[in-house]
């Protein structure tokens, strides 16, 4: 399956959850007033993005004819529950910083193995600054917790009020953001400026097909 926009991935979690809990997919009307879409014509357009990606499968002479494919595959994944998974927080930016969002998205299951879930949390790339690391648009990074990185470590900065998540230098009096995308440039920031915080390090990656 195809990555799905924010405002998509928003449209799909709501008819699952709706699903879920009536045992039946919501009409076009109550979709766009959960999502202020004033035009049924506006809400056919992103559930025909939706089936277009295979998310979805509609039947046109029924209003609740919604079928939901790959909520299992989802569900293996992204669970209401906080119990053995860690947070989504937000938007990572990987390219130009965006408005980080303090409110959880969702919750990603992780192997216990690999890291406490209370020591971790998960973003959502957007961009290609991180493409020749392979990290790609609409991604989700395990952040392990942590306020300090070694040179060349890939890491999640708090800059003011954005997060991007880059490879972390240092130069005496300075450091260095660096995207891996030669097409973009660093980010040089003063050391010890109090607008600047190293939320964490990457640890991993997890990418919906």
């Amino acid at each position: 399956m195809e990555n799905l926009t924010e405002k998509q991935r928003k449209i799909f979690d709501y008819l699952r959850n709706y699903k879920s809990e009536y045992g039946f997919p919501p009409t076009l009307r109550e979709i766009g007033e959960e999502f202020g879409l004033k035009s049924t014509n506006g809400v056919n357009d992103h559930l025909l993005a939706l089936e277009k990606k295979g998310y979805i499968k509609r039947s046109p002479d029924k209003s609740r004819a919604i079928e939901i494919f790959g909520e299992d595959e989802f569900n293996e994944t992204f669970d209401s529950s906080p119990a053995g998974s860690i947070p989504i927080l937000g938007a990572i930016a990987a390219g130009q910083p965006l408005l980080a969002a303090e409110n959880i998205e969702g919750y990603l299951k992780i192997d216990k193995t690999i890291i406490n879930a209370d020591e971790a949390f998960a973003l959502s790339v957007k961009g290609e600054s991180m493409i020749e690391d392979h990290i790609l648009d609409g991604d989700y990074v395990i952040i392990r917790r942590q306020t300090g990185a070694a040179p060349r470590e890939i890491v999640a900065v708090l800059i003011n009020d954005e997060v991007t998540l880059k490879r972390f230098y240092h130069h005496g009096d300075y450091i260095e953001l660096r995207p891996s995308n030669p097409a973009m440039s660093p980010i040089k920031i003063n050391r010890g400026d109090a607008s600047v915080r190293i939320l964490g390090k990457m640890i991993g990656l997890i990418r919906r097909v």
